[in-house]
């Protein structure tokens, strides 16, 4: 695991390991701050998320960068939505890439429409069915023939 450097303290030290904010507790203390917010010692919290708006924003220019396209094809919660990203091979197939998070804290991607490209249609109707469970949904395609996704984060 690597350790940043502390980030706050009132009494303690707070380091970030693997997307958690461990708090390191001096003898005798039972609270402190992080971030501003109160916290009792040895709990852990979650690191601060970027805004999904933000990392959708990322994710296009990544793509455009590298010379596919991509966009919004539907936008979510600006804050913390969850996201799905589409991406079209530009020849009547898709595959469709769901977030999720792992006990560390981290995101994961789980190719939602299983392991092999699927009609786009298909893409689409599991695109309905989670837009029916959660309005806040982003929902990103990228196009492009290689069925580049463009995603950084661990793929499982």
């Amino acid at each position: 695991m690597r350790e940043s450097p502390p980030i706050a303290s009132t009494d303690g030290i707070v380091s970030c390991v693997t997307g958690e904010v461990a708090i390191l507790t001096q003898a005798g203390s039972n609270a402190g701050t992080v971030l501003g917010h109160s916290i009792k010692h040895g709990a852990r919290v979650t690191e601060p998320r970027v805004k999904t708006s933000i990392w959708a924003a990322a994710l296009i220019r990544r793509a455009e960068v590298n010379g596919a396209s991509a966009f919004v094809a539907r936008k979510g919660d600006p804050d913390s939505g969850a996201v799905l990203v589409k991406v079209s091979l530009l020849n009547g197939t898709a595959r469709v890439w769901s977030a999720a998070y792992g006990r560390d804290g981290g995101r994961r991607w789980v190719c939602g429409t299983g392991a092999e490209v699927v009609e786009d249609e298909v893409a689409e109707d599991y695109i309905a069915r989670a837009r029916g469970r959660d309005a806040d949904v982003w929902v990103v395609e990228v196009e492009d023939r290689a069925g580049r996704d463009f995603l950084t984060e661990e793929k499982g």
